[in-house]
């Protein structure tokens, strides 16, 4: 023992308490020395996280009765800002040595000594470097420390610990490094982060602090920012990570179409906001306040979009902007080749009234023509069709019209599957009642009948919004095929239909005529009475007059966004599509 006051105070009649300020590595050279003196630590007196008992700790010192070393006072009074222990120490009287080692507290010793010579006869100061340091963690940031209490800490510190020392206490300590916020925990162990207290909420802090990637892409943005243009324009517009999620949805309502970067921005928005409809609703409306421009800023993301899409339509302005933001509009509206050119050109104007609820005087023209010269009629029955098609597994769409041939022969290519399309005509009227035989009398195997189209279009009053609701009930149907075709549960679908649906009845409203028998099924068809001379446009089958325009009979009620019971096209003509991988 190199330390003269030390070894003059072991060797004299000094029965009073000798402290020795010490810190570095010669208080690990010290604690060593002195191994065999009975050790008393202050840490034994705590009880997890609270401060020492020290009646307890000074009644345990009294009771010393060989040479001793008592550690922690040094500590224990530095972090809890207590010194009296101290001076209780000086006060007492020992049978034997006791040595204080003192670690953190050398400036308090030497004014003590200072202000009181009889002290200073005790105290002995080893120079060295105070080599610790303590950050506190409130617990409930959950940080995994190397102290979970004051105990713990205290012990550390008492075995010599150096460098930082953590611990998670709610005590309140001095000469420590108190952080109480997630976002000061992130900042202490990531110095070079830039985000500012404001960009997350103290829990999503937490979260970070705990190891959660769900903001790790945000925050990057301060230091990195994105290479993606759209993202970094909804980025300098957020104060926040909220505020960031909200603009990355709605920015792109900032950026005029007809402005350069429009185009890039939209498919950049189309990808990022791909699964994430939390503000979606709002993004809608807010389009929806545009007017007709609204249609610029929607995507085919979600069925709530093309709904959207589908009210902000106007034939005479939108249709570009429809047909390329909405692949699945394009495949329908393009043309089908009937083989025959007086259908095609039929149906292509029969589409664009459907969708855009603008009726040409063009079309009217057509309507009435075909209304007498009946061309169905040149089209196979849907029975004579079935019977040649030799098996497979019959799918009866109800109310199936022709005027989705274009949307599922694209479809159904896009799956990878074969077709042979064929157009039939259904049984006057256009009633399930009179055309449903053919499921029954069909020997192979069918899949239960699929009523919601129909269902669908007798009980909307949506106008021509419904026809988003077409399409999502018609590609179901399509995947069911798929996966029919795909898992081996049949070679061959054979898809159907018992009778059409005509939008243009509901739009056009035509002329009502009276006869003696009520109009049923909105008026497009109604029992035959021989009293009654039967109409020019009206034929007559299965005892029933079926009207080939868009006149009513008297009595029946419109409803629904779709009519069927007469004899046009789009209520007489069917599919019959086989379908092979």
């Amino acid at each position: 023992m190199n330390d003269a006051k030390i070894s003059e105070y072991l060797s004299g009649t000094n029965r009073h308490a000798y402290f020795v300020a010490v810190d570095g590595a010669e208080y690990e050279t010290l604690k060593n020395f002195f191994h065999d003196f009975e050790s008393l630590r202050v840490s034994k007196f705590c009880r997890g996280d609270v401060f020492p008992d020290y009646d307890e700790f000074i009644e345990a010192a009294q009771k010393l009765s060989d040479n001793s070393i008592i550690l922690g006072v040094g500590e224990s009074a530095a972090l809890t800002g207590n010194y009296r222990l101290i001076n209780r120490l000086r006060s007492l009287t020992f049978k034997k040595k006791v040595l204080v080692l003192c670690r953190g507290l050398k400036n308090f010793l030497v004014r003590l000594a200072n202000e009181n010579p009889k002290f200073r006869k005790n105290l002995s100061v080893v120079e060295s470097t105070c080599s610790f340091s303590v950050t506190q963690y409130l617990p409930n940031l959950g940080v995994k420390t190397s102290a979970q209490n004051f105990m713990e800490i205290l012990r550390l510190l008492e075995d010599g610990a150096t460098g930082v020392v953590d611990v998670n206490s709610e005590l309140s300590l001095e000469k420590v490094f108190s952080v109480s916020t997630a976002y000061d925990a992130i900042r202490l162990r990531e110095p070079e982060m830039r985000a500012p207290r404001t960009a997350l909420t103290e829990n999503q802090w937490r979260s970070v602090l705990n190891g959660d990637k769900t903001w790790s892409r945000y925050l990057r943005g301060f230091s990195e920012g994105f290479a993606n243009k759209y993202e970094q324009f909804a980025f300098e517009q957020s104060t926040n990570f909220e505020d960031f999620e909200r603009n990355t949805s709605h920015a792109l309502l900032k950026i005029k179409p007809d402005s350069l970067k429009f185009s890039e921005f939209y498919k950049s928005r189309k990808v990022l906001v791909t699964g994430n409809e939390k503000y979606l609703t709002s993004y809608i409306d807010e389009a929806k306040s545009f007017g007709a421009n609204g249609l610029y800023y929607l995507t085919d993301n979600t069925r709530l979009e093309f709904r959207a899409a589908i009210e902000l339509a106007s034939f005479a302005e939108n249709r570009a902007v429809l047909e390329k933001n909405f692949p699945a509009v394009r495949k329908y509206l393009a043309d089908f080749d009937f083989c025959d050119e007086r259908l095609t050109e039929y149906f292509r104007l029969y589409k664009e009234m459907k969708l855009f609820n603008i009726v040409s005087q063009e079309f009217l023209s057509q309507v009435e023509k075909i209304s007498v010269a009946r061309i169905y009629n040149e089209c196979e029955t849907r029975q004579a069709i079935l019977d040649r098609t030799n098996g497979g597994k019959l799918y009866w769409l109800d109310g199936l019209s022709v005027d989705f041939l274009s949307y599922m022969k694209s479809r159904l290519s896009e799956m990878g599957f074969r077709l042979k399309i064929q157009t039939a005509r259904a049984e006057l009227p256009t009633l399930t009642s009179v055309n449903k035989n053919f499921y029954a009398e069909w020997s192979w195997e069918k899949f239960p009948k699929n009523e919601r189209l129909d269902k669908l279009r007798h009980e909307t009053q949506k106008g021509a919004v419904y026809f988003c609701d077409e399409l999502f009930i018609i590609e179901d149907m399509l995947m069911e095929i798929s996966a029919a075709l795909k898992s081996g549960a049949t070679s061959k679908v054979v898809l159907t239909s018992d009778h059409g649906s005509s939008r243009g009845a509901v739009i056009c409203r035509g002329r009502t005529i009276k006869l003696q028998s009520t109009g049923e099924h909105g008026g497009r068809c109604c029992k035959v009475d021989k009293r009654d001379e039967k109409p020019v446009c009206a034929v007559e089958s299965n005892g029933y007059y079926s009207l080939a325009n868009y006149d009513r009979i008297q009595g029946g009620r419109l409803e629904g966004a779709e009519m069927h019971g007469g004899a046009t096209l789009e209520e007489v003509l069917v599919p019959v599509i086989e379908v092979f991988l």
